[in-house]
């Protein structure tokens, strides 16, 4: 049975629904794991002598709403104002179309777009950073943006550059981009957070226990805790939602806008050979969203045990595809 374009829509479709789901619930699930071990251990934090899970619930159960609320709020703030957040985190700045380079460029996003069937996307620009990437962004066709780097620009030549934007403009068509700023702002507010709590927490004596203001210390420490875990090792498993075939879905796309796979094969090879971005070279959460990961090193644990999450395929299998796409030897 062969899978269509629009079978890979509704896909991602159902993939952001079941994560916007997902990511409240597991975070309820942890709260509660978490309460009950900090309860057991510190058996002066229960009331009455109630069963625990009881008490999780009767005493805490503010701050569950609170956690859930602030999820909630948060994924909608990702789908309306994320393309604008993801863009200021990337420091990217709007193309002049005023320089004839950039002009030209917007003229190729055009060009690409109307085959695509979708309006014209905005082209960003990271002025400063001479690694070789690209990444998309936006909800919707109507609300996206092609960000391209300086030093893209300056090393790929027009038949390249019009490669790497038509496999973002694929992402964009196959709502690539929307799965993509869900996980990366969900997951960086958590961690974010999760950090930020546990720091504020740091050296501020032993926590009371049996004091009003030892157990507020305890929960914030708790509330921490829980976020950091989960953006850090829980979240590069929900990550595994965003699939590797869609590199692979974006790169047939791109060959087939263009008519040119070697187009694409070329700029996939110079870029891997200088692909980091200092902006977030260290920063796993922004690795999806790029043509070829920028990161310099796995920095978090679950990408250092296992090679699972894996954000991208390996480019001499993505080179592969695409010489069988262009009718030379090859396996995919």
């Amino acid at each position: 049975m062969n899978i269509t374009t629009y079978d890979y829509i509704d896909s991602n479709k159902r993939k952001t629904v079941l994560l916007i789901f997902l990511f409240p619930l597991s975070l309820l699930f942890l709260f509660v794991i978490v309460l009950y071990l900090i309860i057991s251990v510190f058996p002066e934090l229960r009331v009455n002598n109630l069963p625990i899970f009881q008490q999780i619930f009767e005493q805490y159960w503010g701050f569950l709403l609170l956690s859930i609320g602030f999820s909630v709020l948060w994924t909608a703030i990702a789908f309306l104002e994320g393309s604008n957040i993801v863009l200021k985190m990337a420091d990217a700045e709007e193309a002049d179309i005023q320089n004839p380079v950039y002009k030209d460029i917007k003229r190729i996003l055009e060009n690409v777009s109307i085959t695509a069937g979708i309006p014209t996307p905005a082209l960003y620009i990271l002025s400063l950073e001479p690694g070789l990437n690209a990444f998309a962004v936006g909800t919707n066709k109507n609300n996206s943006a092609v960000v391209l780097t300086k030093g893209l620009i300056e090393t790929l030549d027009s038949s390249e550059i019009e490669a790497v934007i038509a496999h973002e403009v694929a992402h964009i068509v196959h709502q690539d981009t929307k799965l993509m700023m869900a996980i990366t702002l969900l997951i960086g507010f958590f961690t974010l957070v999760g950090g930020f709590l546990l720091r504020s927490n740091n050296g501020r004596g032993r926590i009371k226990t049996s004091a009003k203001a030892g157990r507020g210390g305890v929960i914030l420490i708790i509330i921490g805790l829980v976020l950091y875990v989960y953006g850090t090792i829980v979240a590069p498993l929900i990550r595994l939602a965003i699939s590797r075939t869609r590199e692979y879905k974006a790169d047939a796309k791109s060959a087939l806008l263009t008519r040119n796979p070697q187009a694409l094969i070329s700029a996939l090879r110079k870029i891997s050979n200088r692909p980091i971005v200092s902006r977030f070279e260290d920063n796993e959460l922004m690795s999806p969203m790029c043509i070829v990961s920028p990161l310099t090193i796995k920095v978090s644990l679950f990408d250092t045990l296992s090679n699972l999450s894996s954000t991208h395929p390996p480019i001499e299998k993505r080179i592969e595809a695409l010489q069988v796409m262009d009718g030379q030897n090859g396996n995919l």
